[in-house]
């Protein structure tokens, strides 16, 4: 009754409400093994990370490769949010992209059938969009890697905007009630504003050298800053500012820190690596730490400056 709960659990699937459990026996079906294995063994990796690298740095970890942010403190999540880099923590076209090509280049290096190199891909992209527990954004990017993937296969040019015009329809046709969902709903306008608005803005700025390359990916992330911005302050009580620099900054090291943890987890553990991603989360944890706390690194929605 504190929320618009009806609006809020449709886009999950989840129409019906009951008032009285009274006289309700469940019974287990043994259903969805192969899903229900998928969620064992992420449990499993989240309890290797946090005990390997302690409470912070391992939920942090578990945030970026699961999109689990049940072991992270409010105090982690205030930071990243002021810092301009919580997306980070949902699994979207950032950990679709950076896990497809990894998985395509050592394909590649196996002169593996392109056909084939696809159709491995898009496994590994199924079982980490199920061992995320399928968010929608994760849904809606891989929809929109298979379209640029496999327009290259069938030699057809790619368009950003008609590939997540696509995966929106498609999304949509299968619950229409995912407009109420706001990761959904900053998922694409993110996209839209990376892949569509940002290109089209900067497609005159040179990046022949380090400072022009510089100030066009600052442009870009400026691009997507104003597109999520609406949304930002409809939902949120703070919005950053200084997000075009810290995605630019952090968001590599961030990246550096999935790659390790995604081969942790599909090796099974086999490759010890994981005591250089917690080297790395303590940089961005200190890094955002700093940054969060100037004056000027976020604004309030409820004052007027914003409008």
């Amino acid at each position: 009754y504190l929320f618009d709960n009806e609006n809020y659990y449709k886009p999950d699937s989840i129409f019906l409400s009951v008032e009285k459990a009274d006289g309700i026996t469940v019974d287990k079906l043994n259903c969805n093994k192969i899903k229900n294995f998928l969620m064992n063994y992420r449990e499993k990796i989240i309890s290797d990370f946090r005990v390997k690298l302690g409470d912070e740095c391992g939920g942090f970890l578990s945030g970026m490769v699961f999109g689990e942010k049940r072991f992270l403190g409010d105090d982690v999540k205030n930071t990243l949010y002021r810092t301009g880099i919580g997306h980070i923590m949902a699994v979207s076209g950032l950990h679709v992209s950076v896990m497809a090509m990894f998985i395509m280049r050592q394909f590649k290096r196996l002169h593996l059938n392109k056909f084939v190199s696809f159709g491995f891909v898009n496994i590994f992209m199924a079982v980490m969009v199920i061992m995320a527990n399928a968010p929608l954004s994760a849904i809606r990017a891989s929809i929109m890697f298979d379209i640029a993937y496999s327009a290259g296969l069938f030699r057809r040019k790619n368009d950003t905007f008609n590939s997540l015009a696509i995966a929106i329809l498609i999304i949509c046709i299968v619950n229409p009630y995912v407009i109420y969902s706001q990761g959904f709903l900053l998922s694409v306008a993110g996209t839209f504003g990376i892949g569509v608005f940002a290109p089209y803005m900067v497609k005159k700025l040179s990046a022949d050298t380090f400072s022009k390359r510089f100030i066009r990916n600052f442009a870009m992330m400026l691009c997507a800053s104003v597109a999520i911005m609406p949304l930002s302050m409809l939902y949120f009580d703070e919005v950053s500012i200084i997000s075009p620099i810290t995605n630019i900054l952090i968001v590599p090291l961030c990246t550096a820190c999935m790659i390790i943890g995604m081969i942790y987890t599909f090796t099974g553990g086999l490759i010890p690596i994981l005591d250089s991603a917690g080297g790395i989360i303590k940089i961005i944890l200190l890094i955002s730490g700093k940054l969060s706390e100037l004056d000027f690194s976020y604004i309030s929605c409820g004052n007027d400056f914003p409008a």
